[in-house]
């Protein structure tokens, strides 16, 4: 709490002028006077604070604190959330077609939360390059609402605005264009601060370079979500316009060898988070999502430390999960470019690979990813009957991942 006090020497020539509780900062008190000597805070504070109080002749002490908040970054020392949760929602390896922005939205939706959108996108694809070491220090300045150090990332936010990540952090969004401070980096700090959930939704870490930030931020209450789906259903998801005009010339994107590969890969670091960590690493499925969407979320919220799915949230799933006719009617709403809006008819979108793709192809990809296909629980279709039914045949995520894990 900031507080100034009036000095003896003025106490008789000016009444002090104190700020009411009605401000956008009124969890601030502060009093004004001409000097703020007294004041108990640090000297280097005071000393701009009061060089500010000059040189705007005293103005409305609400501008003042908004002044300092901007400027400063003041009433908050230690940017670590000791006691905060930070949320990573990891898909990794993978750009486009596992429904990682639909999950996103779900968990910003939470109350009190600070969504980070792709926060390493700016980066030169150092994690192509097999070297975690320049992400994890962007994720350490994201996790500890400090973005403003991170060298290079304001100047490309606001060079790469089609991109829309700060705009997919909606309320974030919201409340910056009120103020015209999107990309100021005190700003956004001191925003993210505000809040005691923290989550951030990354693409193309592997899990085994993820679980370091275990190891090296003990402090941080961190809980990892990584995202899965079908890979029949990513790989069919990547064929669609526009985005198969790009991910074609991805080799990550579209070949499936690579794809399955790595996913098997990332199996191994499960199997070893479900047996050391399992209150803080959580496997969710997509498909589970979609087809059951108010019943996996419960399961995702209690994980999270809910009780229940807030009202919040459950008012975003009613709004995204069922969306009757046409998206691109619905996407204006949301602020954002079809088709990478979230509304959508989720069990439809879930499932639709089954109708659309031919069997000689899925059963090329259930071949190639077949051990992921096994670990994660998705069924092996051996008929087109079964293929093109309406039956969930797959087997629970954590059952599967325990039989799974014991063979291995």
């Amino acid at each position: 709490m900031l507080t100034t006090v009036p000095s003896a020497v003025n106490a008789n020539k000016r009444r002090p002028r104190r700020v009411s509780n009605s401000t956008p900062y009124h969890h601030v008190r502060f009093v004004v006077d001409h000097t703020i000597e007294d004041a108990p805070v640090c000297d280097a504070v005071s000393r701009v604070a009061a060089a500010m109080v000059s040189k705007l002749r005293v103005h409305a002490a609400a501008n003042v604190i908004e002044l300092l908040v901007q400027k400063l970054v003041v009433l908050q020392t230690t940017p670590i959330l000791d006691s905060g949760l930070v949320t990573w929602l990891l898909d990794p390896l993978r750009p486009y077609g596992t429904g990682s922005s639909f999950v996103g939205d779900l968990l910003q939706s939470l109350p009190n939360s600070f969504y980070h959108f792709e926060p390493l996108h700016f980066l030169s694809n150092p994690v192509l390059n097999d070297s975690f070491v320049e992400a994890r220090s962007v994720l350490d300045k994201v996790f500890r609402c400090n973005v403003s150090s991170i060298e290079g990332f304001l100047k490309w936010q606001r060079k790469n605005k089609g991109y829309m990540k700060f705009k997919r952090s909606f309320n974030y969004w919201k409340e910056c264009s009120r103020k015209n401070a999107c990309y100021n980096g005190s700003y956004i700090d001191a925003y993210c601060r505000r809040h005691n959930m923290i989550i951030a939704k990354t693409i193309r870490i592997k899990l085994s370079d993820a679980i370091e930030i275990f190891n090296t931020h003990p402090h941080l209450n961190l809980k990892i979500i990584y995202l899965a789906r079908d890979p029949r259903g990513s790989i069919n998801s990547r064929t669609k316009f526009p985005v198969s005009q790009w991910c074609k010339r991805d080799p990550m994107c579209i070949n499936p060898n690579y794809f399955c590969s790595a996913l098997s890969e990332d199996l191994k670091t499960v199997c070893t988070l479900s047996k050391e960590r399992p209150e803080d690493f959580m496997v969710l499925r997509y498909e589970d999502l979609s087809l059951d969407p108010f019943g996996t979320t419960s399961r995702l919220v209690q994980f999270l430390g809910f009780q229940s799915i807030p009202p919040e949230t459950e008012t975003f799933l009613n709004t995204h999960t069922s969306v009757i006719g046409n998206v691109r009617d619905k996407y204006r709403t949301q602020g954002v470019d079809y088709p990478y809006s979230t509304f959508r008819n989720s069990s439809i979108t879930a499932t639709s690979w089954r109708l659309q793709m031919s069997f000689k192809r899925m059963a090329l990809l259930q071949t190639t990813c077949q051990t992921a296909l096994t670990g994660l629980g998705f069924y092996s279709y051996s008929t087109v009957a079964s293929l093109r039914s309406n039956i969930n045949f797959d087997t629970n995520v954590d059952d599967a991942i325990r039989a799974f894990c014991s063979g291995n």
